[in-house]
């Protein structure tokens, strides 16, 4: 049910008129990828984010091509897209982008310790979901490295975020 919402509230949204501006075209596509997400279509939500990037370079919105890049890294493509997106960041003011930018790169090095700093990063500065997220793929890390111990405290602080 709640994927249906979310699916009519977007084709609602893209189905106006779209003179707000050219930034509400990344926001859609975006958006679209992340449903593709939720219906397990991942592939479908790479090409998206592909997509998003592209359109975000031509029109020169950085904010929207790095937050497709980092969608990116957040579904495996972190080596990938990384140095993309650290190069996109450097045009961008404020914490958010760098932070983005330590998060794809502690994705690509699988650095648990990395992602635990990320995560207490995007907590300061409200980003609740990527806060959590960060911590639990720091659980996936250190589960991966035996460390069942760290593993199990970063779960708890992904599920306290």
């Amino acid at each position: 049910m709640l994927f249906r919402s979310a699916t009519e509230a977007l084709e609602s949204l893209e189905s106006r008129d779209t003179a707000q501006g050219l930034t509400k075209v990344i926001e859609a596509a975006q958006g679209r990828a992340w449903l593709a997400v939720a219906g397990g279509d991942i592939p479908t939500a790479h090409r998206l984010l592909f997509e998003a990037v592209d359109k975000g370079e031509r029109i020169g919105d950085r904010i929207g091509e790095s937050a497709a890049l980092h969608g990116l890294a957040r579904l495996g493509l972190a080596k990938e897209v990384a140095p993309r997106l650290e190069s996109v960041a450097h045009a961008i003011e404020g914490s958010l982008a760098a932070t983005r930018v330590a998060h794809a790169w502690a994705l690509a090095n699988e650095d648990p310790d990395a992602l635990l700093t990320t995560s207490a990063e995007f907590d300061r500065m409200g980003a609740d979901i990527l806060a959590a997220e960060a911590a639990a793929d720091s659980a996936v890390c250190w589960q991966r490295a035996g460390e069942r111990r760290k593993a199990v405290a970063a779960e708890r602080r992904a599920v306290e975020i």
